[in-house]
């Protein structure tokens, strides 16, 4: 029984700290879903200066997305509107 519990925890990647390192999903555009590793103790190296900067830059990111979805929304609402506009004139001299 303990041998089965080492090997699987062989299998464990480590961190170069000593510790198991997470096993991650990314979820950028660039690398939709692809698998890495990262250190359980990465947010500590950094400064809390470093930590506050880059969640802001992941919240202004998230607003960027959201304000392109709504702008592409609005586009294809004025063009819907525009052609309905236009078929309307078409139709308007064929009678």
């Amino acid at each position: 029984m303990s041998e089965c519990s080492s090997s699987s925890n062989s299998r464990r990647r480590m961190c170069g700290c000593g510790v198991a390192a997470l096993h991650l999903t990314s979820r950028t555009e660039m690398n939709p879903r692809k698998r890495f590793f990262r250190c359980h103790q990465q947010e500590l190296l950094l400064s809390s200066r470093a930590i506050i900067v880059i969640n802001k830059l992941k919240r202004e990111n998230d607003n960027d997305a959201l304000l392109k979805e709504r702008l592409g929304n609005r586009v294809e609402k004025l063009f819907l509107m525009f052609l309905g506009f236009i078929i309307g004139f078409v139709v308007s001299f064929m009678f």
